[in-house]
């Protein structure tokens, strides 16, 4: 690049200003090819030796970019532009020692010069940028995040997903992601949704090594609750719901809430034991989901009325639940003691 600028320099002072340039004196001498290119016989061997370089070299860059595009390899795409620069340049040298020729104008071939330089050091600078992003770990976009998205919208039971991130590392992609499911599944169920979106990415895309599915319940689900916000209210108050970073909602965990409500079953003589319990934290509330056993000598509008004063019981002692279900589990008769009766 020196070259050409200290040519160009050089012969713009010899032909238009040999005086104002005479700085150019003191300068350090740059290396010349010293081949008078205005002359038709030189010019032709350059010319010729171009157009081979054009010709091999574009051959071996489209072959390199082949390899390097199947292994997703930087390092094979970085030295397949290195053909291609060396073929785009040899174009420009075509039209420079061309140029030069024909018109007789020596200092063309010096701008060919110039234009190549350029043309290697933005080459350059794509690569070392391109490389540079894949080490700070930077967001991969275009179609190779389209494809991501769509392979997890298709995965049943997925109701939409926010946070992909997507990094590459070196030939390879590593993501993670958050999915939103049904609030109400089991979490073995919530796992089995989560396992088939990764099994679904590797086996559609050989290029991603890791996967990292995290599960959020759906809070804008509509469940069936009263709308007490002054329930929360007194949670709040009271500390059972603890206030962290401004926005998320710690609220007990289930197993506290579970010993109190045992605790009101036990003073119910009416209800038997609690045979299934489930919490819910959703939108920093808490709902509830419980199956109590009650004796079969009942009659239904008595063991529904006693589960209402049992679910009017729970609400008044533990403010926490925003809302609960409860589920009535009749007992059957023992077999021996039907047979007694039938006797």
């Amino acid at each position: 690049l020196w070259s050409s600028v200290n040519d160009l320099l050089h012969q713009m002072r010899d032909q238009y200003f040999p005086e104002a340039l005479k700085i150019l004196d003191y300068l350090p001498e740059a290396h010349s090819h010293g081949i008078d290119l205005t002359s038709s016989t030189p010019a032709m061997i350059a010319i010729s030796a171009a157009m081979a370089s054009i010709i091999s070299k574009e051959w071996v860059y489209r072959i390199t970019a082949k390899v390097g595009d199947k292994y997703n390899s930087q390092v094979i795409i970085a030295n397949a532009w290195h053909h291609r620069t060396d073929a785009l340049s040899s174009v420009i040298a075509v039209i420079g020692v061309g140029a030069s020729a024909a018109l007789g104008i020596p200092w063309m071939d010096t701008i060919a010069g110039l234009v190549v330089g350029g043309m290697v050091g933005k080459t350059a600078i794509a690569i070392t940028k391109e490389s540079i992003l894949d080490l700070t770990d930077a967001q991969v976009e275009g179609s190779t995040r389209k494809q991501i998205k769509g392979i997890i919208e298709s995965v049943n039971g997925v109701l939409h997903f926010h946070r992909l991130r997507i990094r590459k590392m070196g030939p390879f992609y590593a993501l993670d992601m958050h999915i939103v499911v049904d609030p109400l599944i089991s979490v073995s169920a919530a796992h089995q949704i989560a396992e088939r979106v990764r099994w679904a990415i590797q086996d559609q895309m050989e290029e991603v090594t890791d996967v990292l599915v995290h599960v959020d319940p759906n809070e804008d689900a509509e469940l069936h609750h009263n709308n007490d916000d002054r329930r929360y209210e007194l949670a709040t108050m009271k500390g059972s719901v603890h206030h962290e970073h401004s926005k998320e909602y710690l609220q007990r965990p289930q197993d506290e809430i579970l010993s109190e409500v045992k605790e009101i079953v036990a003073a119910n003589s009416k209800v038997g034991e609690i045979t299934h319990f489930t919490c819910h934290y959703l939108n920093s509330r808490l709902f509830v989901e419980m199956e109590v056993t009650m004796s079969s000598d009942l009659k239904i509008k008595e063991a529904t009325a006693i589960g209402k004063m049992l679910q009017a019981d729970i609400h008044k002692s533990i403010h926490d639940i925003h809302y609960i279900d409860i589920h009535l589990e009749i007992l059957q008769p023992k077999p021996s003691e039907s047979g007694n009766e039938s006797e």
